[in-house]
């Protein structure tokens, strides 16, 4: 039960990370965040707020609304009109591993930058 507690916390501090995350790139990129050209940027903004929005569903929205996503058979609460598996909800989790990808992919254009320019007197 400890534990349980101790991903509980790991889970919302993730979460918060992400959102403020996803705040601050739709700040920053205003309208370009939602359209523009058929990219992989694009697309790993719209996986970004899909992930973020499945999360503070699962974990912030459905709590409030019931019995916190654990009665096992789906959401027991009254205000919905419909039953959420949770199960399904948490499978969504996966996709975050996703944005590692991104994480890869930086640290390969880090990695093999031409750093020529650097090798001059003064940088010695």
């Amino acid at each position: 039960k400890d534990n349980t507690k101790k991903f509980w916390l790991v889970d919302q501090i993730f979460l918060c990370w992400y959102v403020s995350e996803l705040v601050l790139k739709v700040t920053l990129f205003q309208r370009k965040f939602f359209v523009g050209p058929c990219t992989m940027e694009v697309f790993f903004h719209y996986l970004d707020l899909i992930i973020v929005l499945s999360g503070i569903f699962d974990q912030w929205v459905l709590p409030a609304l019931g019995d916190g996503g654990h009665s096992g058979k789906g959401h027991g609460n009254h205000l919905l009109p419909f039953q959420i598996n949770p199960s399904s909800l948490r499978a969504l989790r996966i996709l975050r591993v996703t944005r590692m990808f991104r994480l890869v992919k930086a640290l390969n254009l880090l990695f093999n930058m031409d750093l020529a320019w650097a090798d001059g007197k003064e940088f010695e």
